[in-house]
């Protein structure tokens, strides 16, 4: 089976795929981290500020008979002080305290049932990451610099229409720091 990047790169669309962003697709449908996206050192980010951009991967997912297993193991080797690659992080647009987990769900979940203060993370600029217009297979799909989006103060208005995202506003990327989003299925 192709991944995502290859399957992009065979079917003529190089001019909207970059392995050098991080791309953001709408309404928690993934990302994809390009293979050459500019990354910090490992920092440590507390436990409890970091939350994931994938609203299926709740508690139920994590906890169900096909990963309950998985889960426990890596939890258990993360309290015997294992390490594990860094999750990948950008500071939420909503409210720059929290950060948002856009690759790694799974072993940021094994840090908070391990109970662990902190998690390994590496973080992305809002200048590489984008945003795709469209899901996955749309043909008019393009990207947009994060960054481009904000306001003159610095922040993010997350219910601003955008045109350049088919009027989709940042909301429809980002979960926000309570948990809640504005996802369409």
């Amino acid at each position: 089976m192709l991944s995502f990047k290859q399957f992009i790169k065979e079917n003529d669309n190089n001019d909207t795929f970059s392995d050098d962003h991080l791309s953001i697709y709408p309404d928690g449908r993934g990302s994809d981290v390009g293979d050459n996206v500019p990354k910090s050192e490992t920092t440590l980010i507390p436990t409890k500020s970091a939350s994931g951009n994938e609203p299926d991967k709740d508690d139920s997912f994590f906890n169900s008979p096909e990963k309950e297993t998985y889960m426990n193991k890596m939890s258990s080797d993360i309290k015997k002080g294992k390490e594990m690659p860094p999750v990948i992080s950008t500071p939420n647009p909503a409210d720059p305290e929290h950060n948002v987990v856009l690759d790694g769900n799974h072993r940021m979940e094994a840090h908070k049932q391990a109970g662990v203060p902190n998690i390994p993370t590496q973080h992305v600029d809002h200048d590489d990451i984008h945003l795709a217009s469209h899901d996955y297979e749309h043909p008019d799909q393009t990207f947009h610099k994060l960054s481009s989006f904000r306001e003159p103060d610095g922040s993010y208005d997350m219910n601003k229409p955008r045109e350049p995202l088919g009027g989709k506003n940042l909301g429809r990327y980002f979960v926000q720091p309570n948990g809640s989003h504005q996802f369409e299925s």
